[in-house]
């Protein structure tokens, strides 16, 4: 070849190169680039926009004209804006406040999303006309909204309580009170957070919220059931938070300088709810048998008391004969919920008062919850409630059944209370506390084990060996124990008791229970979850309507 077709083959050939780097370059920027598409309150897309890859997409908030009957507010994008990594595709959610009524917008924490966001509840002092003993839905629906403005997510301590805070102004009190420990950076397992307001109405009313929402080491009181003989038959941990909300009621009656005749609503969720169920039939208690006056200087009817428990844990004792005495407290209760469960029947626990159960095993309740669920909190929401995809084994129809069969093979074998209490207890409490304390770690921990990856045999490997079952949890154990500084030793403890446990259950029980538990474990905690329980009673409530 002569060196002018030499120089030219080059130049071809770095054309060439040019043209396919030019292309490459080219594909690379359109493949770090994502198309978004923003959508209006109906779903109709308003417009689509292009976003880098990292980068967190912004739009300018859509309008929603009022109409006759209500006036909007813009709340969130749905899903969560977040970095763009693929195409993805926002629809605007906002809050809708119905005129003529009182709408008042409150935080509360998403536990869906694991943010904060807010809602609309109503508030009317013609609620109270109602008995405490009768059914009001729009009360009962702002008593849950109340009980979740407790579970605000924060950096600050200090500002744990400013969700109930506004709430409890936006209602009109003219005074509010939080204690303590509400504030307080450091956690334990025998306090509670609280906050009370007054309003000024036909007659003095005390609103009490209990925090069991979003909250994290305390979990670890809710094992401390205690012998029959402690706390008077009563859950221990409970009944120690009990206490620490009924001295801060005391003293806040007398700071707020009242006396005579007042009216008190109570509230709580969860372990709140527990607590709430205490604090409501201790203060029945006190107005009934005329104590009320001489402890806190104000006098009360049993009406006048409003008790509401919403997925409370299991925390009176069952061998109380006064059946009829608490009509005034009221557990809104999923019965799919294993937190409302535990302590279990079978070590003599109850709850005082009425019982609302969900109906979240009737497929047109349920569809029908999930159609509020969708407006009122976001288009695709309700895609996170899996309960209705419930795996049917064994004869095992619902989690309901489940958690029930569970809960009583698990005390059937291992033993009563007492039993309990001497062998598991402490160290089980302190493992909790441990994992709330350090949830981060806990979940990065978990992540590396899948039981749907665990088959039958390797699992009954480990049950027939107590040395291979206490080996593999210790993998697991001790990677926590060394991120996060705790007890190694207590924590391996608890393995060992699962452990004995499952050794001495029936091999046809716990086959069941492996293969239900296998099928549904990512829908056990689902039913806790309030939004849930929340769609249900919005479904019920006249101040929301589809």
């Amino acid at each position: 070849m002569g060196k002018k077709a030499a120089a030219v083959a080059r130049h071809a050939i770095a054309l060439a190169v040019g043209v396919r780097t030019a292309r490459s370059a080219i594909n690379e920027a359109i493949s770090y680039t994502h198309k978004i598409t923003w959508k209006d309150w109906k779903g109709e897309i308003i417009d689509v926009t292009e976003v880098k890859h990292g980068s967190i997409p912004e739009h300018e908030v859509p309008k929603r004209p009022s109409t006759r009957r209500y006036d909007f507010q813009f709340e969130e994008w749905v899903p969560p804006l977040r970095e763009a990594t693929s195409d993805a595709t926002y629809q605007a959610r906002f809050l809708e406040k119905r005129k003529g009524s009182n709408p008042i917008v409150f935080g509360m924490y998403n536990h869906v999303t694991k943010l904060n966001t807010h809602f609309v509840t109503y508030y009317d002092d013609g609620y109270f006309q109602t008995p405490a003993s009768e059914t009001n839905r729009s009360l009962t629906t702002f008593a849950l909204s109340l009980a979740l403005s407790t579970g605000y997510m924060c950096l600050d301590p200090a500002d744990n309580a400013l969700y109930v805070k506004n709430l409890l102004y936006n209602i009109g009190c003219t005074k509010v009170a939080v204690n303590d420990y509400y504030l307080s950076g450091r956690k334990d397992m025998e306090n509670i957070g609280v906050a009370i307001g007054l309003r000024e109405c036909d007659m003095p009313t005390l609103f009490i919220a209990i925090k069991g929402s979003h909250y994290g080491a305390e979990f670890g009181g809710n094992m401390t059931v205690g012998t029959v003989d402690e706390a008077n038959g009563r859950h221990m941990g409970f009944a120690t938070a009990r206490d620490r909300v009924m001295d801060f009621v005391r003293d806040t009656v007398k700071g707020f300088g009242l006396s005579g005749r007042v009216r008190m609503l109570t509230t709580g969720y969860s372990r709140g709810g527990a607590v709430s169920n205490l604090v409501a039939s201790g203060l029945t208690d006190m107005a009934l048998d005329g104590t009320l006056e001489e402890c806190m200087g104000v006098t009360m009817e049993r009406d006048d008391m409003y008790g509401f428990c919403f997925e409370p844990a299991l925390c009176q004792y069952d061998s109380d004969p006064r059946e009829d005495r608490y009509p005034n407290i009221l557990s809104v209760i999923d019965p799919n919920d294993l937190v409302t469960k535990v302590p279990p029947v079978r070590y003599g626990f109850t709850l005082y008062g009425r019982r609302k159960y969900l109906r979240s095993n009737d497929p047109q309740t349920v569809a029908r919850m999930l159609r509020y669920m969708d407006k009122y909190f976001g288009p695709g929401v309700s895609s996170y409630y899996n309960v209705p995809g419930f795996v049917k084994h064994s004869g095992v129809e619902t989690l309901d059944q489940l958690m029930d069969m569970v809960i009583n093979r698990a005390v059937g074998t291992y033993g009563d209370r007492d039993y309990y209490v001497k062998h598991l207890q402490d160290d089980l409490a302190y493992t909790i506390f441990a994992i709330m304390t350090n949830l981060d770690e806990a979940r990065r921990t978990l992540a590396a084990f899948d039981p749907s990856r665990l088959s039958f045999k390797d699992t009954l490997e480990a049950l027939f060996n107590r040395k291979v079952f206490v080996e593999r949890a210790s993998k697991y154990v001790i990677d926590f124990n060394t991120a996060t500084n705790t007890d190694t030793k207590r924590m391996l403890s608890v393995a060992g008791q699962g452990y004995d446990l499952v050794k001495r259950t029936k091999p046809d029980d716990l086959y069941k229970i492996f293969v239900g538990l296998r099928s549904n474990y990512k829908r056990i905690g689902t039913p806790h979850y309030p939004l849930g329980p929340l769609s249900f009673l919005l479904a019920e409530d006249p101040n929301y309507r589809i």
